[in-house]
């Protein structure tokens, strides 16, 4: 079925950290907006692209990080929270680790980065990141990390992900990172990307590989009535 690889990915009773990683327009954000669209509780998007989601997908679109979670706007409904950062900003990277210790002070809530190349590169992970890495658990984080490139990302990102999907990666290097980090075979990775059609996709949870179609394009939920 067309959503059963999300259905059994995300839990708003269990933590969860998820990579999706693959080449641009293969389908990394279909998948990643219907993990935000699925899920029941309060939700925090880094959209460092500024075209994850548009304002009509959330609550509050602040292009500054903010200092107490909103009200919300309807009751028992989730607050739904897009940061578009500045990329000209002097302090731009900082914005960005900053942003994701905000989120991280709203116990489980769902935090989607997109770029995650961006937020956590090798090398250059923030405090507020690091401690999401090692401690969201403990926070009751769920985590959707989203990128193209998994080589350029600090590979804890991908020690630590529960879930793994991957699209079309044609560069050997980006298949390498993730089969080392996974445990993954690298020839069985290597032969199961390049079985991959158009948008299609595998998902690893740690113990299979298993291949499928391409989601659905309409979203699972429809935008915020105004």
């Amino acid at each position: 079925m067309a959503d059963e690889p999300i259905r059994s990915t995300l839990s708003s009773d269990e933590p969860a950290f998820v990579s999706i990683f693959g080449r641009k327009g293969e389908g990394k954000s279909v998948l990643a907006r219907r993990l935000w669209d699925t899920w029941p509780k309060d939700e925090f998007v880094i959209d460092v692209t500024k075209d994850a989601l548009t304002p009509r997908d959330v609550d509050h679109t602040y292009d500054f990080v903010p200092d107490v979670w909103p009200e919300r706007l309807r009751e028992d409904e989730p607050v739904r929270i897009r940061y578009v950062p500045d990329m000209r900003s002097a302090t731009y990277l900082d914005d960005l680790d900053r942003a994701v210790g905000f989120a991280c002070r709203n116990r489980g809530s769902m935090l989607w980065i997109d770029e995650i190349g961006v937020v956590s590169r090798v090398n250059r992970t923030g405090p507020n990141m690091n401690h999401l890495l090692n401690q969201g658990r403990h926070d009751r984080m769920t985590t959707v990390f989203c990128g193209p490139r998994p080589i350029n990302v600090d590979p804890l990102v991908l020690h630590q992900s529960d879930v793994v999907y991957v699209f079309k990666l044609p560069n050997p290097n980006d298949r390498r990172r993730i089969a080392d980090s996974c445990g993954i075979d690298p020839r069985t990775l290597d032969e199961a990307v390049h079985a991959l059609g158009d948008h299609e996709f595998l998902r690893w949870d740690g113990t299979e590989l298993v291949h499928y179609d391409p989601l659905p394009m309409q979203r699972a939920r429809p935008p915020r009535a105004r």
